[in-house]
This record gives structure tokens, sequence and C-alpha cells, in this order.
């Protein structure tokens, strides 16, 4: 399966949606006491502009001819800038969602999209690439470990 790495674009967003929302499926499904279908108000199509209208955020797009297989949303954050912090300034890209369609999983697509995800983070000189990982994503731990993700730090939850 050959794929191109491109910026998506406001006619591709039909075909975001729909791989979104494998991803929102995926979570409900695994925790339905804090994720939920969205409402038909949500406003997605606000969100997915946000990222093509902004200076440091982005969403790349794997494509097989007219075929969305997956998409990275990215964004960049500066850290360590207020007074009093002990953390060096320094500039982080933040991958926010890297999601393949179902049917294109285990073709190398999300590797494709990271290494994307990696050069675009480079050119406007960011130091680290972090994200988050949901426990139950057993897979996308498996695929950042093995990309050479490490941990950082560990959120942790106990339901009230």
């Amino acid at each position: 399966m050959a794929s191109a790495i491109r910026q998506i674009k406001y006619e591709d967003f039909d075909a975001y949606a729909k791989i979104i929302k494998q991803l929102s499926e995926q979570h409900i499904l695994a925790r339905p006491d804090i994720f939920h279908i969205p409402k038909p108000s949500f406003p997605l199509k606000r969100y997915f502009y946000e990222y093509l209208e902004s200076a440091d955020k982005t969403i790349l797009s794997a494509w097989d001819n007219d075929n969305l297989l997956g998409v990275a949303l990215l964004r960049l954050e500066g850290k360590g800038s207020k007074i009093g912090t002990v953390i060096k300034p320094h500039l982080v890209l933040y991958i926010d969602d890297i999601v393949v369609d179902e049917a294109a999983r285990g073709k190398k697509i999300g590797k494709k999209l990271l290494e994307a995800a990696m050069a675009w983070g480079k050119k406007y000189k960011a130091t680290s690439m972090n994200l988050f990982v949901y426990n139950f994503n057993q897979d996308a731990q498996k695929f950042y470990k093995r990309e050479g993700f490490l941990t950082l730090k560990t959120e942790m939850e106990k339901v009230l």
C-alpha cells in the first residue's frame, strides 16, 4: 500500500471526521465512564479548522490515492517560560492524536506519520516530541515504545 504524506486540506474534512469517529468509538468502548458520543452540536469542524489556521498546529495526513489512511494532529508548545520554573525554556512538539484507519493498520502508516511529524517539529526547532496515551490503548503504547518513546511522567486516577 503506497501512501503519500501531506498537510490536510479543508476539503478533506469528511474523510477526517470518519477516521476521528473510529478513535472516539475506541475510547467510548474502553472507558464509557469518561467518554461519550459527542452531541451533534460538537464543533468538530471548528476544531479541524483551528488546526489548519494556527501557526503552531497542523494535521498531517496519509493517503493512498483518494483514500485517507491516517492523520496526525500536532501542536507546538513552549515550556519553561514562566518566572520561577525550574524547567529550561524549550519547544515541545505534542502529538495530540495519531489515528490510522482500521482497514490500514499494520501497514506502517503510523510510522510514516510519526516520521513526518518529527520532520515538522524539527523544522520549527522543537527539542522533543511528547504525547499522552491511555493505558487501555495497548497497541498505541507498543507502537510508541517500538519507535523509541520513553515514559516521561505518569498521570494517575482514582475514581470517586
